[in-house]
């Protein structure tokens, strides 16, 4: 796992080298068998040659949570409370929370579906920006 990989290459104090990484994805020290995942928030920063088919043969955008998703997992959580899983995917599949956002809430909010399918209050920061748990 490489998190932040448009972090990794050419940053001063970073020893990685975009030759070293090539050699450990399909070099002489690549092994077979493995599987290798990067992440970064800046794609069209990275070298193609890093995210040529060969190297990176699928690629996945993990955006923010659509109505459905947030229905579904809900459902995760409460099988036993379909009309509240209606009431969270409004809020939040509205487009501004990540998954792992939406699951630090149901968390918090274990033992009552009731109240986890309602916005919290708490304000959250997702890519620079505060966003209220409170639909507007």
């Amino acid at each position: 796992m490489f998190e932040d990989i448009d972090r990794v290459i050419g940053h001063p104090g970073n020893e990685v080298t975009m030759a070293g990484l090539l050699s450990v994805l399909d070099g002489v020290v690549a092994q077979e068998g493995r599987i290798v995942f990067l992440t970064t928030n800046h794609l069209p920063q990275l070298d193609p040659a890093l995210i040529r088919p060969g190297r990176i043969d699928l690629q996945e955008h993990l955006g923010f949570v659509t109505p459905d998703q947030a229905r579904r997992f809900f459902g995760h959580f409460f099988p036993a409370a379909p009309e509240q899983a209606v009431l969270f995917a409004r809020w939040a599949g509205d487009g501004r929370w990540t998954m792992a956002q939406l699951q630090d809430h149901l968390i918090s909010h274990v033992d009552d579906p009731h109240t986890a399918s309602r916005p919290s209050g708490k304000a959250i920061a997702v890519a620079g920006t505060l966003f209220s748990a409170t639909p507007s």
